[in-house]
């Protein structure tokens, strides 16, 4: 034990003895530094660089810079592989197999029903189909009057959207029944009856106006009370992008065709009506200007009318601020056709010998002579987006309006309708719209047109008409809108004497309708219509239904 701890020490003195060593043996060597020359520190002499100062007003330097630019559109022929729309998968998948059940009852034994089916057949072919039926039926103020307005319509339309084409077609089926007698009763022997069929068919090109050669054909044919009045119309209005501006045709052609039906005829003189009209125009880019040159060229032949008219077609717009103010100001002429369909639309009290299909008795060889109605207006135009939410419109056209249509009272014993006259006159009309959305329950939309005829008298045609609705939301439940309709003063020629004139009172038409979502699938409304309970002529002899309320409820499925 006692030999094992003197080797330890041994050991221990003998590392320390070899560690001075190490110490001891390191040679560092010294390193000698010669200076050859020493460092002198100095501050040089400040100077001047320029001894005389001198001031120069730079803002009377001429720094305009003048660029030239080249005022030119470039067109290019060259195509492109079409991108791929992106598609977006929603988490619910959309039903487009829908339809909706509209039912409604009111006073003046009123009954309503509108029904709706559509369907997407596959991705690019859809269908539907729209029944509508409105009967009413009423006694006028004292008994005096009967009235009765009964209107059936079946809509069934196609529409399939190919590579490069869109492909439409709709077949419509209307009925209108009016009758305002002076006895008490309610008959077939007095009512007009309008039977209206159409058949149409669309294409139009999917391909940009940029790639070449564009267009948009419709065709169609229409029927009304079995061949007593028809219309075949060709509308085509092709665009095309030339090596430097992209210019366009308007190419149409309509025939009405009046009496062919010798049943229903009675011997009344059948009528040939052609009108062909092609409208050429070319864009033009201006300054900042978007400018539309053209002209209209048209043909007219007919029994009383064989006519060529050339007028020039100029449209010239500028966007003073991007999306916000917009003017546009030009020359026009616009034309259409007075039908017995489009009057009896207006009018449906219009005189309809050789059209019933009822129990009347055609011994009065009475026709109404159709003419078409020629403007030739200037006109300007300016939009403002005064905000986000609120928009001013404004349009004032200045013209001369050739065979401009209006009514007058006829007595023919037994019958008393309306007969068309026309008139030509010069005429100033101003239009203003203003739209307001105050916030996500509560907006407003304004509508006022007013025509001056300067000395002319135009019989029941108002120079002031004037809208307003204010509908507003809540909670995405109850909606309201509150609405008035206001037309002026009109003056009609009396029953006694056609150099007799009258005036028919101006009228305020107040209406409320209300409906409440009580699902998404399930609603009701109810409508109150003419809340002033207002009896005043709506048409010469004819008044307004009065006070009258609708209840209904709405499916969808």
């Amino acid at each position: 034990m006692t030999l094992l701890i003197d080797m330890k020490k041994n050991t221990t003195l003998l590392l320390l003895f070899f560690s001075c060593v190490l110490a001891v043996a390191q040679d560092l060597k010294t390193t000698e530094i010669k200076v050859i020359e020493a460092l002198k520190v100095s501050v040089p002499d400040a100077f001047k660089l320029n001894t005389k100062a001198s001031f120069s007003d730079t803002t009377k330097q001429d720094k305009t810079q003048k660029y030239s630019f080249i005022d030119q559109l470039y067109y290019s022929n060259f195509t492109t592989r079409s991108l791929v729309a992106a598609k977006i998968k929603s988490k619910a998948k959309f039903n487009f197999n829908s339809t909706s059940i509209r039912l409604s009852l009111g006073n003046y034994s009123f009954k309503s029903a509108n029904i709706t089916y559509n369907s997407k057949y596959n991705k690019s072919f859809s269908y539907g189909l729209r029944l509508v039926t409105n009967n009413n039926k009423y006694t006028t103020e004292k008994y005096e009057y009967s009235v009765k307005n009964n209107s059936q319509r079946f809509y069934f339309f196609t529409k399939s959207i190919l590579s490069k084409n869109i492909i439409s077609s709709s077949l419509n089926y209307e009925k209108l029944v009016a009758q305002h007698d002076f006895s008490n009763t309610f008959n077939n022997d007095n009512e007009n009856q309008f039977t209206y069929s159409k058949l149409l068919c669309s294409i139009k090109s999917r391909e940009a106006v940029s790639k070449g050669f564009t267009h948009e054909t419709s065709l169609f044919f229409t029927d009304l009370n079995s061949f007593t009045e028809n219309h075949f119309s060709l509308y085509s209005n092709i665009r095309k992008q030339s090596a430097f501006k992209p210019i366009s045709l308007l190419i149409e052609y309509d025939n009405y065709l009046n009496y062919s039906n010798d049943k229903t005829s009675f011997g009344r003189d059948k009528t040939d009506a052609k009108i062909v009209a092609f409208t050429p125009s070319v864009f033009i880019n201006k300054d900042g200007f978007d400018i539309d040159l053209g002209f209209n060229l048209g043909f007219e032949n007919s029994s009383n009318t064989n006519k060529i008219d050339v007028f020039p077609e100029i449209k010239i717009s500028k966007e003073f601020v991007e999306d916000i103010l917009n003017m546009t100001f030009g020359i026009h002429h616009t034309d259409y056709r007075n039908s017995i369909y489009s009057l009896s639309k207006e009018n449906p009290y219009i005189y309809s010998f050789g059209l019933n299909s009822g129990g009347v008795g055609d011994t009065i060889n009475y026709t109404h002579e159709l003419r078409t109605t020629d403007l030739y207006e200037a006109y300007f135009s300016l939009n403002n987006k005064l905000s986000q939410n609120e928009m001013l419109s404004f349009e004032i056209g200045f013209g001369k309006e050739f065979d401009l249509h209006y009514y007058d009272f006829d007595t023919i014993p037994y019958y008393h309708r309306f007969s068309v006259n026309y008139i030509d006159i010069w005429q100033l009309r101003v239009n203003g719209e203003y739209s307001r959305k105050f916030n996500n329950l509560l907006s407003m939309n304004l509508n006022i047109d007013y025509f001056n005829w300067f000395d002319a008298i135009v019989p029941h045609r108002s120079n002031l008409l004037g809208s307003l609705k204010i509908p507003f939301t809540l909670r995405n439940k109850i909606k309201a809108t509150p609405s008035l309709s206001y037309f002026g003063e009109r003056d009609a020629h009396s029953h006694s004497s056609e150099f007799e004139l009258i005036q028919l009172d101006e009228q305020y038409l107040i209406n409320l309708s209300v409906s409440y979502n009580y699902s998404k699938n399930l609603g009701f409304y109810i409508d109150f219509n003419n809340l002033l309970n207002s009896k005043k002529q709506l048409w010469n002899g004819y008044q307004q239904i009065g006070l009258n309320m609708v209840f209904g409820l709405n499916c969808l499925f």
